[in-house]
């Protein structure tokens, strides 16, 4: 979700910081208006659904989704018409800099607009073709740009899950690239 979020940052460039059409509707709003509606998202929500919409969100980490409707963020992104520039959007921005969180295992792994560019050495995440976004609880969503596919772990693992969800994300890129590579074309 913090995917969703950097793309409400990213989307509208007319709109100036601090001129009244962002700051006469709420997050939730801009959220609703920019991501949830457009791409049919209609059980993500950026609060505990159970609870009231807070006031200052945690864009950084505080949605609420299901599989099925993180799967269509995911789709989206990887589908090219939902971000126009994915080259501008999913490149590292955070080199060099402190980080407070980067996913257990990850350490080499740089911050790009709402997603992790994954990459062993910090030379190859300029050129890294995957984004990941680990969360809570092992929920891990990613895109691999270079063979076309997303993928998304949602488990609920209270101690350590974004370890967890990363050591599984990356297992399973190499099965699922494995299986891509010995697939046969259709005649």
């Amino acid at each position: 979700m913090q995917v969703a979020a950097a793309y409400l940052e990213a989307k509208d460039v007319s709109i100036q910081p601090g001129t009244t059409p962002a700051r006469q509707r709420t997050f939730h709003e801009l959220f609703a208006q920019h991501v949830t509606t457009p791409l049919g998202m209609t059980s993500t929500t950026w609060y505990d659904p159970a609870g009231s919409a807070p006031t200052n969100p945690w864009v950084a980490g505080g949605a609420y989704s299901t599989p099925r409707d993180y799967a269509k963020l995911l789709r989206a992104l990887l589908g090219g018409a939902f971000v126009t520039d994915m080259t501008a959007f999913t490149q590292p921005r955070t080199t060099g800099l402190p980080r407070v969180f980067v996913p257990s295992g990850a350490s080499n792994w740089e911050y790009a607009l709402g997603s992790f560019v994954e990459c062993d050495t910090p030379s190859a995440c300029a050129t890294s073709m995957i984004n990941s976004a680990p969360g809570a609880y092992g929920w891990t969503g990613w895109i691999d740009r270079g063979t076309g596919y997303y993928g998304l772990i949602a488990t609920e693992i209270s101690s350590g899950g974004d370890r967890k969800g990363t050591e599984l994300e990356q297992e399973m890129q190499g099965l699922i690239e494995a299986a891509i590579a010995s697939r046969v074309p259709a005649p």
